[in-house]
C-alpha cells in the first residue's frame, strides 16, 4: 500500500475517531431539558457548546495522527497542517461570530434575560437546585454566550456533588468572561474538591494575577498553597494578605497553619 493510501486511512480514521468521541462524551448536553425551551433556542445552545470543542477534538486527533506515524510525520504535516489551521480559523470566527450575537441582543430580550438571571441566583441561593438549572438554561438559550448563566449552571452543578459536569460549564463560562475572578474561583473549588490541588492553584494564582488585591482571591491563594505544600507562597500571600486587610480575624489562624508547615 502506498504512503498516500496510508496517510488518507488514518486521515478517515481520525475523522471516525473525532465522530464516535462527540456521541459518547456529550455529557454535558445531556443534562439540559430541550423540552424546557423552545426547540430553535435549545439547537443555539447545543452549537455554542459543541462547536469549540468538535474543533479542538480534530486538531488533537489530527496531531495525534501525526505523533503517531513516525515515518510517514513530514508528509502528514504537509498535507494536512493546513487543514489543521482552517479549523483553528474557524473556531476564531465562531468566536467572533458568538461576541457579535451577544452585542446584537434587543433591549427588551437583555432585560429579559436579566430578570431570569435574578430568578435563578436567587433559586440557587435558596437551594432550589432543580429550578434553579432550568433558569440557567433558559438564559442560554436566549443568549448562548451568557458568561453568568454558565457559571451559576457550574454552581448548581458544585451544589449536587456533580462536578464533572461543574467543570465543564466553569469552564466555558470561563472562556466567555476570562476576566471574572469568581469564575476562577468556583474553578479552584472544583479542582480541590477533586483532589487536584496543582490545578486548583494554578486558578488561584491566575485570579490573583487579575485582582491583585482582592482578599477572595487571597485568600483561596493561601488555602491552595497550603494544600500543595508550598510554605513559600502561603507566606507571601499571607502577608499580602494582612496588608490589605489587617482586621481579618481569622489572620492568627493563618499564622498558626503556616507555622505549623515544613518549608517547601
Amino acid at each position: 500500500m502506498s504512503i498516500d493510501l496510508i496517510l488518507l486511512a488514518l486521515f478517515f480514521i481520525a475523522f471516525l475517531v473525532i465522530a464516535v468521541m462527540s456521541g459518547r462524551k456529550a455529557l454535558f448536553l445531556r443534562t439540559i431539558d430541550v423540552n424546557a425551551i423552545p426547540q430553535d433556542r435549545a439547537a443555539l445552545v447545543k452549537n455554542d457548546l459543541f462547536a469549540t470543542r468538535l474543533s479542538r477534538k480534530f486538531i488533537v486527533v489530527s496531531r495525534w495522527v501525526t505523533t503517531r506515524s513516525q515515518p510517514a510525520r513530514q508528509k502528514i504535516q504537509e498535507r494536512y497542517g493546513a487543514l489543521v489551521e482552517k479549523v483553528e480559523t474557524l473556531e476564531r470566527e465562531y468566536r467572533v461570530r458568538a461576541m457579535l450575537k451577544r452585542s446584537s441582543v434587543d433591549p427588551q430580550t437583555t432585560a429579559r434575560i436579566q430578570a431570569i438571571l435574578d430568578e435563578a441566583n436567587q433559586l440557587l441561593k435558596d437551594e432550589e437546585l432543580e429550578k434553579a438549572e432550568q433558569k440557567y438554561i433558559e438564559v442560554i438559550s436566549l443568549q448562548p454566550t451568557e458568561g453568568e448563566a454558565f457559571q451559576g449552571l457550574g454552581e448548581v452543578y458544585m451544589a449536587k456533588k456533580d462536578y464533572t459536569h461543574a467543570k465543564e460549564s466553569l469552564k466555558h463560562a470561563n472562556k466567555l468572561s476570562p476576566r471574572s475572578t469568581a469564575i476562577l474561583l468556583d474553578l479552584a473549588d472544583v479542582y480541590q474538591l477533586t483532589g487536584h490541588q496543582q490545578k486548583a492553584l494554578e486558578e488561584c494564582r491566575k485570579s490573583v494575577a487579575l485582582e491583585p488585591n482582592d482578599p477572595k482571591s487571597l485568600h483561596a491563594l493561601f488555602v491552595a498553597s497550603i494544600a500543595v505544600g508550598n510554605k513559600q507562597l502561603a507566606k507571601s500571600t499571607l502577608t499580602q494578605l494582612a496588608a490589605i486587610n489587617p482586621d481579618n480575624q481569622k489572620l492568627s489562624e493563618y499564622r498558626e497553619q503556616l507555622s505549623g508547615m515544613t518549608f517547601h
